[in-house]
């Protein structure tokens, strides 16, 4: 409501209709007033809670006062505009009424007996459901003096279409040509109608209630922790990192405010001269009722604990309580010990709720809090206030964490049951491979993949004009390596070569080892397609994860972050080649070090004039940090950007990332390629970060090579077959 209220005070003309009149309506008028009236008053609340973290009883009065004269002005506003929409909805009918009779014809439009075709035929239908609605529209703004008014504008164009009918029959004889061209049409577009009904179809699916949608979140949370439990066998659950949103000490600093600002509404309540402990009984009866939740729900108490919590939570006597708090101006020290009392019962549930390290945070905390308690046994209502604030504060903060604690370890509990299902289950690889095409709704050979994983198909099309020329290229690297480089490829003549015996099994699931392949195998596309989709600075921004690796999005966002900061450290590596002069010892590899922490230590990237200022520090160049900076973001543009150089340090660590992905971690000449990649840009020094992104990269691969394969591998083929060259 209130942002209604800024609307209409900064966009009066759109809100309200931008009339033309020349002179404004008296209760726009009252309602632009009362809007700016009550912006002013909760501009002002929001201002004082601000600077003193407080509400003052003039500002809440203020507010309360707007608040009520504007939502008095806009029922009358809003009763009068009523009228305009009805005439509106009035318009709308009539329009589409006479739409409907141009398409259909008036006679076959007004008698549903008359088959039009499938296509007129549902016009017809689509227009006896939305003018029935329409009518209600109308009935509930205005009544029923309204709906005879559309009843008779109805009336008034079907006989009116009626009327140009006769007059066009009789001046036209070409009907047959008109039947001949609807036909057409209907043929034309009866593809597309099933498409179209199928998509309706799918979209009633997802959209027929609650329970589905519920039903669809968990299937999807289960096929996570199956994915990653083949990729990591010991995985559990770990407390989330905090998001770079939540990160934000700004926004940090916002939220402990307003966690202040709700505690200080108990203080506040307390301190006046009329003491309120509706709130304090309110909360402490919240409180209770979220540990009885908690142990009913989770379930993880033996049983003398679970009875050590509920007798603890029965002799807290919010009644006595109340009475103690009422009177604490004349009896400070009952007040004290009636709340000392019930804190020691409210610690006891808690202890017995907690584990682990909360346990021993629970303890410490109490112990300052009871110190403070001791200091104001027999001090004044300020004082007591401020420690039953604190002390209901205590109570709700660590509840929460412990919740999130006990939530967390069933959640682990859970997956442990899974993983020893998983460890005895013969045909894990064959059932994850069944949920994900029961996910997309996909039949292998039946289906068009295509339409089915357009992300993951433009994925793979990406790198198909390269891939012979990569063939070529490495093929000499695969022979050196003593591999059959026939085993899996595919042809384009439409054959597929395969390995004696050659069988999926779990261990290659989990595995880290990355076996050499060919370029112009399924697995080859699909490593060449990775290097790429890593090596792509955009990929995270523009949603470019093919479905086939949505379980992995946050391995991926890693990887990409990971190539950016290589490819910063090439950007560094070569302009302190550059700049320095051949007579002068620069320590490298201490210079990487000291960039490399400056980009481990932030979560996003940090500025280049930051990276530049470490440079200028290191280098002996009279270059200043600016003229530093900017090189640096021309070196570290994406790679379809113009400068040459920043596209030839993308495309080298590509390409060394590609030749590790497809020939793995054996043999010398391995290595020798990938350093000759990597040191036409200077940067052969960054070869062990390129292989660590390697390393960490294989058990997604190895694991989408085999769960994902029916979908891959028919993608792969249908692309490798589009230009036959046999």
């Amino acid at each position: 409501m209130v942002l209604s209220a800024y609307m209409i005070c900064y966009h009066a003309d759109v809100v309200l209709g931008g009339s033309n009149a020349k002179e404004v309506p008296c209760e726009e008028t009252s309602l632009i007033d009362s809007s700016k009236a009550l912006v002013n008053a909760f501009d002002a609340l929001a201002l004082t809670m601000s600077r003193s973290g407080t509400f003052t009883a003039t500002i809440t009065n203020a507010f309360e006062r707007a608040w009520h004269t504007w939502t008095a002005d806009f029922k009358i506003w809003k009763s009068k505009d009523a009228f305009s929409l009805t005439q509106e909805l009035i318009r709308i009918g009539v329009a589409m009424e006479s739409s409907m009779i141009r398409v259909c014809g008036a006679r076959g439009a007004l008698d549903s007996t008359v088959d039009l075709g499938e296509e007129r035929n549902a016009i017809r239908s689509a227009q006896s459901h939305d003018r029935a609605l329409l009518r209600e529209k109308v009935f509930t703004l205005s009544g029923k003096s309204a709906v005879d008014e559309f009843d008779a504008m109805i009336t008034r164009v079907r006989a009116a279409g009626l009327s140009d009918e006769e007059s066009a029959r009789a001046k036209d004889t070409r009907t047959d040509r008109l039947d001949e061209r609807r036909r057409k049409r209907e043929a034309t577009s009866a593809q597309i109608a099933a498409a179209i009904e199928k998509d309706k179809e799918r979209a009633r699916q997802q959209m027929a209630g609650e329970e589905n949608v519920v039903s669809n979140f968990v299937e999807m949370q289960k096929d996570q922790i199956l994915h990653e439990l083949m990729l990591d066998p010991e995985w559990k659950l770990r407390a989330p990192p905090k998001s770079p949103v939540e990160d934000d000490p700004v926004r940090e600093q916002v939220v402990q405010i307003m966690k202040k600002a709700f505690w200080d509404m108990v203080y506040e309540s307390l301190v006046h001269d009329t003491i309120d402990t509706s709130i304090v009984r309110a909360r402490i009866f919240e409180w209770k009722d979220a540990i009885i939740d908690d142990t009913l729900i989770l379930d993880r108490q033996t049983t003398e604990s679970l009875e050590l919590i509920q007798n603890s939570l029965s002799l807290i006597d919010v009644n006595y309580l109340e009475a103690s708090i009422l009177r604490m101006e004349s009896t400070p020290t009952d007040t004290s010990e009636a709340l000392r009392t019930s804190l020691d019962h409210g610690y006891t549930a808690l202890n017995a709720l907690a584990n682990g390290s909360v346990k021993d945070d629970l303890s410490a905390a109490f112990d300052n809090l009871t110190r403070e308690l001791e200091t104001a046994t027999n001090a004044d209502k300020f004082t007591l206030s401020r420690a039953i604030a604190d002390a209901l504060a205590f109570l709700f903060d660590f509840r929460e964490r412990i919740h999130q604690s006990m939530s967390l370890e069933a959640a682990n509990e859970a997956i442990d049951a899974l993983r020893e299902t998983l460890a005895v289950m013969p045909d894990g690889i064959e059932y994850a491979t069944t949920r994900f095409l029961h996910r997309f709704d996909v039949k292998v050979g039946e289906t068009e993949l295509a339409l089915a994983f357009p992300r993951t198909c433009a994925w793979l099309e990406s790198v198909v004009e390269e891939l012979p020329t990569l063939d070529a290229t490495f093929a000499p690297l695969l022979d050196s390596l003593n591999v059959d480089r026939w085993r899996g490829v595919r042809l384009r003549s439409g054959f597929e070569t395969r390995a004696e015996g050659a069988q999926k099994t779990s261990s290659e699931v989990i595995s880290s080892t990355l076996h050499p392949t060919r370029v112009m195998s399924v697995n080859g596309v699909c490593r060449v397609a990775f290097a790429r989709l890593v090596t792509n600075p955009n990929a995270m921004i523009q949603d470019f994860i093919p479905e086939t690796l949505e379980n992995d999005v946050q391995r991926i966002d890693y990887f990409c972050r990971e190539f950016q900061n290589i490819q910063t450290l090439a950007a560094c590596l070569m302009l302190s080649t550059q700049l320095c002069r051949l007579e002068v010892f620069v320590d490298v590899d201490a210079l990487i070090d000291r960039v490399a922490v400056l980009l481990s230590s932030e979560r996003d990237l940090p500025a280049m004039s930051r990276v530049a200022e470490v440079l200028s520090a290191t280098l002996p160049t009279s270059d200043g940090a600016q003229t530093i900076t900017n090189m640096l973001r021309k070196l570290t543009g994406s790679d379809d950007c113009a400068n040459p150089m920043s596209v030839a340090i993308i495309k080298a660590i590509r390409s060394a990332l590609t030749i590790r992905l497809l020939h793995g971690f054996e043999g010398e000449a391995v290595d020798r390629a990938c350093d000759a990649r990597l040191a036409a840009v200077f940067a052969s020094r960054l070869r062990p970060r390129v292989d660590a992104i390697a390393r960490d990269a294989a058990r997604v691969i190895n694991l989408h090579a085999t769960v994902r394969a029916p979908v891959v591998s028919a993608l792969v083929n249908d692309l490798l077959a589009r230009d036959d060259e046999i």
